[in-house]
């Protein structure tokens, strides 16, 4: 009856104050006091959220230097490991994997792609896909699946075809690659006469070698 439910009511507020309770809040007026209960209360708040987040089956590790913004949605099956920021619009798929020390805003990232160490900012990868270490992935920068874009890559309002290949050190703005293609490193699209940006176009199963302007 009602002391039953009573009962439960106080047992669920007994449990929410069990992560509170391994901190010491109350502090002892020194100056010093004040950075540790603020450490202690972030803490506590993350572990709150963390913990209702895991019932929806992704994996966070080390949650006290991860940052998920509500606006965010993470798949089933996700993992995330330390030092990541998730903004707001952002959309990680199941299985994908990010990495240390990715910072992700209004962005999407398919299921099972790998990120690592990088910065995409409205940007989309395809399934399957790994960027990074150190990738910039700018707006309208969007990358197909199983697609390799490695270190210090910059990718600006393009599209790129899935198994394509932009291992390292390469700057591709403003265009469009086809699929199965191979960028090599040290290549930068310059489509930027001074006035207007053109737009390139490259065939699928093109292979461009290194250091082609």
């Amino acid at each position: 009856g009602g002391g039953a439910r009573y009962k439960e009511r106080r047992g669920k507020r007994a449990a929410d104050r069990g992560a509170a309770g391994k901190y010491n809040l109350t502090g002892t007026g020194r100056s010093g006091d004040s950075k540790d209960i603020f450490s202690a209360c972030r803490i506590v708040c993350t572990e709150f959220s963390f913990a209702r987040r895991r019932r929806v089956g992704y994996k966070v590790i080390s949650p006290e230097t991860v940052i998920i913004d509500a606006g965010a949605s993470i798949g089933d099956g996700a993992v995330i490991y330390p030092n990541n920021y998730i903004g707001a619009g952002s959309a990680v798929g199941e299985g994908a994997v990010l990495y240390p020390n990715n910072i992700v805003e209004n962005s999407y990232i398919g299921a099972g792609a790998q990120v690592t160490a990088s910065v995409l900012r409205g940007a989309r990868v395809g399934e399957g896909a790994q960027v990074g270490p150190f990738a910039n992935l700018r707006r309208g920068a969007i990358v197909g699946e199983n697609c390799r874009i490695g270190d210090f890559v910059e990718l600006k309002n393009c599209v790129v075809g899935k198994n394509t290949k932009i291992s390292h050190l390469a700057y591709v703005g403003d265009a469009e690659i086809g699929e199965d293609c191979n960028i090599g490193c040290g290549v930068v699209f310059c489509n930027y006469d001074g006035e207007k940006k053109s737009r390139t176009r490259v065939e699928k199963g093109c292979f461009i070698g290194s250091n082609a302007n």
